[in-house]
């Protein structure tokens, strides 16, 4: 079988904090044992000035791309242990602004990695990369050139949308990662239908089959082990509706006063949030846990996972909380309906609603066997559609086709 040489292009740092990077992370994995041969160019700023970045450049140095990895993630401090890649090459370029000198660099290094290692198909994630990899892939002469889209297009405003037009006539193939993406890309950007295809976000299941002491571990974090247990797991930036889920918070409160609402994740509201708290009186059932390692073990303890985002393509939190069993009350927004069945493996409530909010959560917490219930029905839903291995398997299919 023909060995397919793929280059993805990424706005960060494949394998840690965003969603879209974490997915990546796990799919090259994958890809790599069936035999394709990757490598990986992340768009990622931390520092550096042109002078040194044109010496490493022109000196053909990009070894030294290969081992910065670890220097960018010390420089934003993150906490935990760097993946590894095995047998995946994986460049770091300190790119901030595609429109300057150091977008230029970042192009000459993209058409190098193209030419030397003869890449087949350039897939590009987030905005620089699709801007760059579209243009120079197309110069390259790269035989094929994919483009992904991974949310409903909220933040692209107008000179965006005529970037992306433009840059769609390059482009063979976007893949989207729900039905609602989909239509919003054909809506915004006036794609034919053909041209764009849909592969969901995958779920490593046996991540959430180990069996875990609950009353021990709502000990280790302050929670008594007979109090329902709320949360939701989404970075603390304004497009995850965090303030809707604080005011319903309140009003559950009411009803049942030892409730605790633990929120993982971080960003640039959690100080705002942390005050929000505090002036509606309920900062002493409100947990903040940041960043964690321990994500299907916090899953374990909770009796209900909310998702009240603004705007949503495929959530990971969604499909995490599944995975784990749990049921999962989302607003009503982009590819949520599409991974929960209302009623059946959670609820769907209208975006910017705290009331019909706090409704749901209170219909899950009095009525705990049809929690459970719906829980694993959404374990059940997420073994048969979204694992990781058939998401996997959905990729390794499309970019088959298209290598012939």
């Amino acid at each position: 079988m023909k060995q397919i040489k793929i280059l993805y292009i990424i706005d960060g740092i494949v394998g840690v904090l965003g969603g879209a990077e974490k997915q990546l992370g796990e799919i090259i994995r994958g890809l790599v044992s069936r035999k394709f041969k990757i490598t990986v160019i992340q768009l990622f700023d931390f520092g550096m000035t042109d002078k040194q970045l044109g010496k490493l450049i022109n000196g053909q140095k990009s070894n030294w791309f290969e081992s910065i990895t670890t220097q960018s993630l010390e420089r934003i401090r993150y906490p935990f242990e760097i993946p590894t890649f095995d047998g995946i090459k994986i460049l770091t370029f300190p790119l901030k602004r595609i429109y300057s000198y150091k977008g230029f660099l970042a192009s000459k290094l993209i058409k190098d990695i193209i030419t030397t290692e003869k890449i087949n198909i350039v897939h590009t994630f987030f905005e620089s990369s699709d801007i760059l990899g579209s243009i120079v892939g197309k110069v390259s002469k790269v035989p094929f050139i994919i483009s992904s889209r991974r949310d409903t297009g909220f933040s692209k405003n107008s000179r965006l949308l005529k970037c992306y037009k433009l840059l769609n006539n390059f482009v063979d193939l976007i893949l989207v990662n729900a039905q609602a993406v989909r239509d919003a890309t054909i809506q915004q950007e006036k794609i034919r239908p053909d041209k764009i295809k849909t592969i969901y976000n995958g779920i490593k299941l046996e991540k959430y089959n180990a069996k875990v002491d609950i009353e021990q571990k709502r000990l280790e974090l302050g929670i008594d082990p007979d109090a329902p247990v709320v949360g939701k797991i989404a970075n603390l930036h304004p497009i995850k509706g965090h303030y809707y889920f604080l005011r319903a918070a309140v009003k559950v409160l009411e009803k049942f006063p030892r409730t605790n609402f633990i929120l993982i994740g971080e960003g640039p509201l959690e100080e705002k949030l942390k005050q929000y708290a505090n002036d509606l009186n309920i900062s002493a059932q409100i947990k903040f846990l940041g960043l964690r390692e321990d994500i299907p073990d916090i899953i374990s303890i909770l009796d209900i996972s909310v998702l009240s985002s603004l705007t949503e393509g495929c959530s990971n939190a969604i499909l995490e909380s599944m995975a784990g069993g749990k049921p999962v009350i989302a607003s009503n927004v982009g590819g949520n309906p599409e991974l929960i069945v209302d009623g059946e493996t959670g609820l769907i409530v209208p975006p910017r609603n705290p009331n019909m909010l706090a409704d749901a959560e209170c219909n899950l917490i009095s009525d705990r066997v049809a929690a459970i219930k719906m829980g694993e029905r959404g374990r059940d839903r997420v073994e048969r559609l979204f694992s990781l291995d058939k998401i996997i398997a959905e990729f390794e299919e499309v970019y088959r086709s298209v290598a012939l």
